[in-house]
């Protein structure tokens, strides 16, 4: 759960609470808004996680092959920059994007022995 936490820290997500009606968020697209990640999305995962982000904050990620790890980017669409970071530790990334585009750029896929590829990407 460890992992989840820095995830949900990351990218300034607010735990819902109550019953939520949330928009399944898959791996490749982003999302905004009520989202949940599927069950056994992640490596001992039993039940859905389910979050809302802050008002226009786009959220993405990718799962490692082992769903052993996990890469996650966000990026408000007014800004002009992107954030990730990946859960096998070490910094945080950015990237340019397009101010007042819901597009935050391409998730680097997770690896199961290192970290992603954080090629574009540069480390804060």
């Amino acid at each position: 759960m460890k992992k989840f936490g820095i995830l949900i820290i990351m990218a300034a997500f607010v735990f819902a609470a109550g019953e939520v009606y949330a928009a399944t968020l898959a791996s490749g697209t982003a999302g905004t808004g009520d989202l949940s990640i599927a069950a056994g999305t992640f490596a001992r995962q039993n039940d859905a996680i389910t979050f809302t982000t802050s008002v226009n904050v786009y959220v993405d990620f990718t799962a490692s092959a082992s769903k052993e790890n996990y890469v996650v980017i966000a990026g408000h669409s007014s800004g002009d920059k992107a954030y990730g970071m990946d859960s096998t530790g070490g910094p945080i990334y950015s990237v340019a994007k397009t101010a007042g585009s819901t597009t935050i750029g391409t998730c680097p896929s997770a690896q199961d022995a290192t970290s992603a590829d954080w090629t574009g990407w540069v480390s804060q």
